[in-house]
């Protein structure tokens, strides 16, 4: 077993999840194809001179379906450390300006994903505009955040201008 298989089993998850109360199962909705200009867009600013790109699901239909796993692994060279980016793209803001980005499940397994893998998670969050060119662009540490719906003052203080992503600014 490789290591996303030994990261997807400490998780313990699978592809599905139970539903709220136990019934059921739910899986995140598929994701159009068309997504993959957002996550194109988020890979031009992490350059493959300075970031290998170790794990991915985009492109493979069985892995955009699976829940325990963010969308990119990467590996930063200078550090050799390993860190995964959830990729999300937000047409517009609900209606009080805040942004829905993930699921109240989804966001615990992010969380949980450094306890197992002793990787950093990052957000890549695109608003507005075009998938292939958010009006407004976010990148924070899942740490930063605790719930799945952030207000405005809260993603706000993350935007990140359409340029390279220098990690050596994060914590």
């Amino acid at each position: 077993m490789g290591f996303i298989g030994r990261i997807r089993a400490r998780l313990g998850r699978g592809r599905a999840e139970k539903g709220a109360g136990g019934e059921g199962t739910r899986r995140r909705p598929r994701i159009p194809p068309n997504n993959d200009d957002f996550e194109n867009f988020v890979l031009s600013l992490l350059p493959a001179s300075r970031y290998t790109l170790m794990h991915s699901v985009k492109g493979d239909p069985e892995r955009m379906d699976d829940l325990s796993l963010p969308d990119f692994m990467f590996k930063d060279m200078r550090t050799g450390k390993l860190f995964w980016v959830v990729c999300r793209y937000v047409g517009s803001p609900n209606g009080d300006r805040s942004v829905t980005w993930c699921g109240d499940i989804q966001l615990q397994r992010y969380r949980d994903l450094p306890k197992h893998s002793h990787s950093r998670v990052f957000v890549a969050l695109g608003v507005g505009g075009k998938l292939s060119a958010p009006e407004r662009f976010y990148f924070f540490n899942i740490n930063r955040v605790g719930l799945p719906t952030l207000e405005e003052p809260v993603y706000s203080r993350f935007a990140h201008p359409a340029e390279p992503i220098d990690l050596d600014g994060y914590d």
